[in-house]
Protein backbone atom coordinates (compact mmCIF):
# COMPACT_ATOMS: atom_id res chain seq x y z
CA UNK A 1 0.00 0.00 0.00
CA UNK A 2 1.40 3.03 -0.89
CA UNK A 3 1.79 5.89 1.61
CA UNK A 4 -0.52 9.44 1.31
CA UNK A 5 2.29 11.68 0.64
CA UNK A 6 3.12 9.59 -2.35
CA UNK A 7 -0.43 9.54 -3.53
CA UNK A 8 -0.27 13.25 -3.32
CA UNK A 9 2.82 13.48 -4.43
CA UNK A 10 1.94 11.36 -7.61
CA UNK A 11 -1.32 13.65 -8.06
CA UNK A 12 0.73 16.86 -8.09
CA UNK A 13 2.76 15.58 -10.49
CA UNK A 14 0.19 14.98 -13.03
CA UNK A 15 -0.18 18.58 -13.33
CA UNK A 16 3.30 19.19 -14.21
CA UNK A 17 4.72 20.33 -10.74
CA UNK A 18 6.24 18.57 -7.74
CA UNK A 19 6.92 18.99 -4.49
CA UNK A 20 10.19 18.76 -2.79
CA UNK A 21 11.47 19.02 1.03
CA UNK A 22 13.01 22.16 0.99
CA UNK A 23 16.23 21.86 3.32
CA UNK A 24 18.19 25.08 3.93
CA UNK A 25 16.81 28.22 5.25
CA UNK A 26 14.94 30.70 3.20
CA UNK A 27 18.53 32.91 3.06
CA UNK A 28 20.53 30.22 1.70
CA UNK A 29 18.11 30.47 -1.06
CA UNK A 30 18.05 34.05 -1.69
CA UNK A 31 21.86 34.01 -1.31
CA UNK A 32 21.93 31.54 -4.28
CA UNK A 33 19.30 33.41 -6.43
CA UNK A 34 21.18 36.53 -5.89
CA UNK A 35 24.13 35.00 -7.20
CA UNK A 36 22.79 32.72 -9.98
CA UNK A 37 21.22 36.40 -11.32
CA UNK A 38 24.22 37.93 -11.16
CA UNK A 39 22.13 41.05 -8.64
CA UNK A 40 24.62 43.94 -8.35
CA UNK A 41 22.49 46.18 -6.74
CA UNK A 42 19.73 45.60 -4.52
CA UNK A 43 17.15 48.95 -3.76
CA UNK A 44 15.41 48.78 -0.06
CA UNK A 45 12.38 50.90 0.42
CA UNK A 46 11.14 51.45 3.97
CA UNK A 47 14.54 50.60 4.95
CA UNK A 48 14.12 51.25 8.65
CA UNK A 49 17.82 50.71 10.65
CA UNK A 50 18.62 48.58 7.63
CA UNK A 51 17.64 44.95 8.80
CA UNK A 52 17.42 43.57 5.36
CA UNK A 53 20.38 45.52 3.61
CA UNK A 54 22.29 44.09 7.26
CA UNK A 55 20.91 40.58 6.03
CA UNK A 56 21.99 40.66 2.75
CA UNK A 57 25.42 41.77 4.00
CA UNK A 58 25.56 39.29 6.32
CA UNK A 59 24.90 36.73 3.22
CA UNK A 60 27.88 37.68 1.02
CA UNK A 61 26.25 40.82 -0.60
CA UNK A 62 28.81 42.56 -1.71
CA UNK A 63 26.77 44.89 -4.01
CA UNK A 64 25.48 48.46 -4.03
CA UNK A 65 22.58 48.88 -1.96
CA UNK A 66 19.83 51.98 -1.73
CA UNK A 67 17.97 52.23 1.01
CA UNK A 68 15.48 54.66 1.19
CA UNK A 69 13.79 55.44 5.00
CA UNK A 70 11.39 58.81 5.52
CA UNK A 71 11.66 59.15 8.74
CA UNK A 72 14.51 61.12 10.87
CA UNK A 73 14.85 59.00 13.68
CA UNK A 74 15.48 55.82 11.77
CA UNK A 75 17.18 57.19 8.55
CA UNK A 76 20.08 58.36 11.20
CA UNK A 77 20.22 55.00 12.77
CA UNK A 78 20.30 53.47 9.62
CA UNK A 79 23.63 55.58 8.93
CA UNK A 80 25.03 54.64 11.74
CA UNK A 81 24.65 50.81 11.03
CA UNK A 82 26.22 51.35 7.60
CA UNK A 83 29.14 53.92 8.38
CA UNK A 84 32.04 52.75 6.36
CA UNK A 85 30.11 50.73 3.68
CA UNK A 86 30.95 52.16 0.15
CA UNK A 87 28.51 49.98 -1.14
CA UNK A 88 25.99 51.14 0.48
CA UNK A 89 23.80 54.79 0.01
CA UNK A 90 20.72 55.54 2.40
CA UNK A 91 18.05 58.28 0.82
CA UNK A 92 15.92 59.91 3.01
CA UNK A 93 12.94 59.79 1.05
CA UNK A 94 10.00 57.88 0.81
CA UNK A 95 9.24 55.65 -2.54
CA UNK A 96 5.58 56.62 -4.47
CA UNK A 97 4.24 57.07 -7.77
CA UNK A 98 4.22 60.47 -7.59
CA UNK A 99 6.37 63.44 -6.75
CA UNK A 100 4.86 65.24 -3.47
CA UNK A 101 5.19 65.47 -0.05
CA UNK A 102 2.62 63.64 2.97
CA UNK A 103 2.05 63.57 6.69
CA UNK A 104 3.08 59.70 7.42
CA UNK A 105 1.09 58.10 10.41
CA UNK A 106 3.87 56.54 12.83
CA UNK A 107 2.37 53.41 14.61
CA UNK A 108 2.30 54.21 18.46
CA UNK A 109 4.29 51.21 18.81
CA UNK A 110 7.32 52.20 17.06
Amino acid sequence: MRSPKYLIRQQVRRTGWDIVRFRGAFEDLQAGLIRAEGIDIVIDAGANEGQYSQRLRQLGFSGQIVAFEPLPEPFARLERNFAGDDGFRAVRAALGSTDGELVINVSANL
